[in-house]
């Protein structure tokens, strides 16, 4: 089992992991990056993997086809959301490109 620390509420824990989770997102969140890194390397524990980071990035940014094309390596807890996921990348691709004319 995940080792689990107390938070000062009677017969409440939490994973080690789920606390370091959320100290990583709100580092992220007020812009402490350096922290944010120094605590990943040293906890081994991440927020996102890689290709999640880069399938954000692209779908930010609107690099479409590059994110269509991510869709197959990330994991899905089916494969009915893969293809939702699809549709509704094909769908604001198709929308950004009516609205450029």
């Amino acid at each position: 089992a995940a080792p689990t620390l107390p938070t000062g509420i009677a017969g409440v824990s939490v994973h080690r992991s789920q606390l370091v989770r959320l100290m990583l997102q709100q580092l992220a969140d007020l812009g402490y990056d350096k922290a944010a890194t120094a605590l990943k390397e040293e906890s081994g524990d991440h927020l996102e993997d890689d290709a999640l980071l880069e399938f954000r990035a692209s779908v930010l940014e609107g690099r479409w086809e590059s994110a269509i094309g991510m869709v197959h390596e990330l994991e899905f807890k089916s494969e009915a959301a893969r293809t939702a996921a699809h549709v509704t990348l094909f769908r604001q691709q198709y929308l950004e490109l009516l609205e450029a004319g």
